[in-house]
């Protein structure tokens, strides 16, 4: 019975021990499990990688993704996202570190803003050579005319006796050349005109005895000559040279006075210091004509340059004006520099009378 129940104890055993597998059938069942398990690790397909995110992470995603596809085709379309995303990690949208090939929009822009700034570099460089080829024709105008070594002699306003160097063409930028040249020839007519007054007026004190108007033609020769090329002309001068803004609004507001004169001399209203006829204006000119036909004559000349001049310096305050707004200057601007050096200087003279 012990024996029997023995035996039956082990063909119970036996029984469950026939469905069991052996240790062999055991290792063996698990030895193909794991090298299943690797072959599904080891070997998803591209899709598989980019929907699991692994494309995601750039570099270690891509290699996955490298080691998986077996298609050429798969491995050179991957290869070219990633290289079309130029970001750090590689495969996105375009936005910089995580850029892909679906970035285009964004490199078209960069192409764009490229392009701009070729333009503008390309437009700096020929400003620079524009410049530079200034520079050389100044320098070279300077040798031609400044004496030797180049520097600057005097040469205005006659060589036997200069008080200072005039030269347009070497010492004016271009864009300024026009306005100052036409400013310069509105000076001469100036010089020209009351050179002629003074001899008219000198003719009228021989014919009709006019003492004061005589003398007062010789103030408005001495003092206007030297008066209007320092006090406007060569402010201009300085400020065309050094594109000086605040110097450009200096010369506006001394010419604003300069047309004044001119308007005063044309018309030359009477006055009552006895001086009416110092200016050969068109209320004089009548009466020059009645008095002496030669004496008439000369006041006409005088006039009539009075006139010109007026009109030249219409047509000169406009272009400087462009010349001006050209070079990147504005009314403002200027006026706040114009109101800011006026204020320093009210409060240094203070300051002096103060001291003192």
């Amino acid at each position: 019975g012990a024996c029997g129940g023995g035996d039956s104890g082990g063909g119970g055993g036996g029984g469950s021990s026939s469905t069991a597998p052996s240790p062999p059938a055991v290792k063996s069942s698990y030895k193909n499990s794991k090298k299943a398990a690797t072959d599904v690790y080891e070997a998803p397909t591209g899709a598989v990688a980019r929907d699991s995110g692994m494309d995601t992470f750039g570099a270690y995603g891509g290699a996955y993704d490298n080691a998986a596809t077996t298609n050429p085709q798969q491995q050179q379309q991957q290869q070219q996202e990633k290289r079309g995303g130029g970001g750090l990690f590689g495969g996105g949208f375009g936005f910089g570190a995580f850029g892909s090939s679906s970035g285009g929009g964004v490199g078209g822009g960069g192409d764009k803003s490229l392009a701009q700034q070729r333009k503008e570099l390309e437009k700096r460089e020929g400003d620079i050579a524009r410049r530079e080829r200034e520079l050389a024709a100044r320098e070279a105008a300077m040798r031609a005319n400044g004496g030797s070594g180049g520097q600057q002699v005097n040469n205005w306003p006659f060589k036997f006796w200069a008080i200072a160097y005039h030269n347009i063409d070497a010492e004016i930028p271009s864009q300024h050349q026009r306005a100052v040249r036409m400013c310069y020839y509105s000076y001469l007519c100036l010089v020209l005109a009351l050179f002629m007054n003074l001899c008219a007026v000198t003719g009228a004190f021989f014919v009709d005895g006019r003492v004061v108007s005589w003398l007062v033609a010789i103030i408005y020769f001495l003092a206007g000559v030297p008066g209007a090329y320092f006090i406007w002309y060569r402010r201009l001068y300085m400020a065309a040279k050094n594109d000086s803004g605040l110097k450009f609004g200096w010369f506006f507001l001394m010419y604003l006075g300069h047309l004044a004169f001119m308007v005063y001399a044309c018309i030359s209203p009477p006055s009552g210091a006895g001086d009416q006829w110092s200016l050969a204006g068109m209320m004089v000119l009548k009466s020059a004509l009645n008095k002496d036909k030669v004496l008439g004559a000369f006041y006409a000349v005088a006039f009539c340059l009075f006139a010109l001049d007026a009109v030249l310096s219409v047509v000169s305050m406009r272009l400087v004006w462009t010349s001006f707004r050209a070079g990147g200057h504005n009314a403002s601007t200027v006026g706040a520099q114009m109101g800011a050096q006026a204020a320093s200087g009210a409060a240094g003279r203070s300051a002096l009378r103060s001291v003192v």
